[in-house]
């Protein structure tokens, strides 16, 4: 590898979670440095890719030779097990101090959420909702109105 190596990372969508060993095998064999890697997690598919309509999305951070990223894409891209995938340069690289602060910043985030709803019963804010009964006027008490109104 060349003294200038670049950040790169990998997003993709596999068959089955197995064949996450391809993917980083793929990134071992072509003497990339792993950095960081994501968590492996299983998504259901908005349309069918080859065949599949579930897949597991995973993604990782490593350094690489800018030469060597092109091919190595080509080839991963062609490996049965592969659905899809895509490579970034020069990602914002996620550590896993920053997935964990951040996973608990959402679920602080959802139970301030859920405890601002739990002050107002949802029954309540359906009668709130609802326009208050007005009394209905002959057209002479509606004039009556008018004139007060435009003095």
């Amino acid at each position: 590898m060349s003294e200038e190596t670049k950040n790169y990372e990998i997003g993709f969508l596999l068959k089955s979670e197995e064949d996450r060993k391809v993917v980083f095998g793929a990134i071992e064999r072509a003497g990339f440095g792993l950095v960081n890697e994501g968590q492996i997690s299983s998504i259901k598919l908005a349309y069918p890719i080859k065949k599949q309509n579930f897949a597991q999305f995973g993604y990782a951070y490593f350094s690489a030779d800018p030469a060597k990223v092109e091919e190595f894409r080509k080839d991963l891209s062609m490996a049965p097990g592969v659905l899809r995938l895509t490579v970034f340069a020069n990602p914002v690289i996620k550590t896993k101090e920053d997935e964990a602060r951040a996973e608990r910043a959402y679920f602080e985030n959802e139970k301030s959420a859920e405890a601002q709803q739990e002050v107002q019963p949802a029954k309540e804010r359906r009668q709130a909702a609802k326009p208050q009964k007005t009394e209905v006027l002959s057209n002479e008490d509606l004039e009556k109105r008018l004139e007060e109104i435009l003095k």
